[in-house]
């Protein structure tokens, strides 16, 4: 077992100095040795299936020694908390203080202890869920969007319309100095869609292939670069080419083509039942909303760790930038484009912070009030889950299994059925 050298409790704060001693590490040290295989192939063995012994000689002991921690730390951390009793919510900061081959590892871990909930008369919470409805127009507005995202282009030898593509040479300018970065070749430009430069669409409507035009128009007051924010900027616009967008016919054969749907019925039928889920999706998220909010008004809250708040903090940063890589972009262009810093974005997130760590306390102690609990198989079901989504990432996989991953599950869950009883709860006749 893992041995507890020492405790503070400082503010809410717990800070825990662990050992774990060489003996607990084998099971971890296995581990580790099919991962390290993963980025260092050992000759003559498959992948994976070289013994501990051979990795250790290849790749050396503190190399797997290091590898392993991503699994024991955890462990070594939850089952001191089990343990010891300890009353902890939110990830624990880990500081790994000693790792040498053949003597304990040993870490530090902070992290909040529960402050005091005291819920109002929860129960009195009166809110529901309103039916929602999709209609014909808003199909049928799917159905045009996905004719568009398929049309082919045509080059036209005709006056530029608000419904074409126009290809253009571009050069600004702010008091006849050249803008930097505003020299642009071969730029299309959708006239039917809303451009960056208010009015600067509408300029080009009525252009043909080869014609320049010069005017000027007031940059958005809210440009990431100061230095052209609400500025009078000259453009010098050379139309290229025009291209008119062919739709296709709006026919069975269409509704083939975008998903193999027997005809365009099917495929109205489909997008009706995607808005018609995704709408409940949106209305459910409106109601859990509600409930939170009407619940942080009638509890009582202690002092709420500073620990938490912040943890809260990063892991919004982390999603955000996650989901602006993967789509494409980067997190220092995001941040230009709104003109401010990560403090400040982060300063400004603070009051959803703190609301966030509220629900998330509420839902621990309404579950102990309803005697809500997850059973071991339920964040089974929702690891297998996750194992699934992430059947092509090995090194995902591997922390889905562990005991941090499944702590995190267990929380989803329990949160997940809560929600469920206050919406049961909210909806009933008072």
């Amino acid at each position: 077992m893992p041995i507890l050298e020492s405790k503070i409790i400082t503010s809410g704060v717990l800070t825990l100095q662990v050992s774990i001693p060489q003996e607990e590490l084998a099971g971890h040290l296995e581990k580790a040795a099919v991962d390290l295989q993963r980025n260092h192939p050992l000759a003559g063995f498959r992948p994976g299936k070289a013994p501990l012994a051979e990795v250790k000689r290849a790749l050396g002991a503190m190399a797997l020694l290091d590898e392993s921690l991503k699994y024991a730390v955890p462990d070594a951390y939850i089952n001191i908390v089990k343990q010891e009793n300890f009353l902890t919510i939110g990830q624990p900061e880990i500081q790994i203080t000693k790792v040498t081959p053949a003597e304990p590892v040993e870490f530090t871990a902070t992290v909040a202890l529960l402050p005091e909930v005291r819920l109002g008369d929860y129960k009195s919470i009166h809110a529901k869920a309103e039916p929602v409805g999709v209609s014909d127009k808003e199909v049928a507005d799917v159905v045009e969007k996905i004719r568009q995202m398929r049309a082919s282009q045509k080059l036209v030898d005709a006056p530029a319309a608000a419904e074409n593509r126009v290809i253009v040479d571009l050069k600004m300018s702010k008091g006849g100095v050249p803008v930097e970065g505003g020299q642009t070749q071969n730029h299309a430009i959708d006239l039917g869609k809303p451009y960056f430069i208010p009015g600067f669409a509408e300029e080009l409507v009525g252009l043909k292939a080869e014609d320049i035009k010069k005017f000027s128009l007031p940059f958005p007051k809210e440009h990431y670069n100061s230095a052209l924010r609400g500025a009078m900027i000259d453009f010098e616009v050379t139309v290229k080419g025009v291209y008119q967008f062919e739709r296709s016919a709006l026919d069975d054969a269409f509704a083939a083509d975008v998903g193999k749907f027997a005809s365009v019925a099917e495929l109205q039928k489909q997008i009706r039942n995607n808005l018609t889920e995704m709408k409940k999706e949106e209305e459910s998220a409106r109601l859990e909303r509600v409930i939170i909010e009407e619940l942080i008004g009638q509890t009582k809250f202690g002092d709420i760790p500073t620990i938490l708040v912040e943890s809260e903090l990063n892991q919004m940063t982390a999603r955000l930038k996650a989901k602006i890589e993967r789509d494409g972009g980067t997190w220092e262009d995001y941040l230009k484009h709104l003109n401010k810093t990560e403090e400040v974005l982060m300063r400004e997130w603070l009051p959803e912070a703190v609301t966030r760590v509220k629900a998330a306390l509420l839902m621990r102690a309404i579950a102990e009030a309803e005697n809500i609990s997850v059973a071991p198989e339920e964040v089974a079901t929702e690891q297998g889950v996750a194992l699934k989504h992430y059947a092509d990432d090995a090194e995902t996989q591997e922390y889905i299994k562990s005991a941090d991953y499944a702590s995190h599950a267990k929380h989803v869950v329990l949160t997940r059925k809560v929600m469920e009883r206050m919406k049961e709860i909210s909806s009933s006749e008072k």
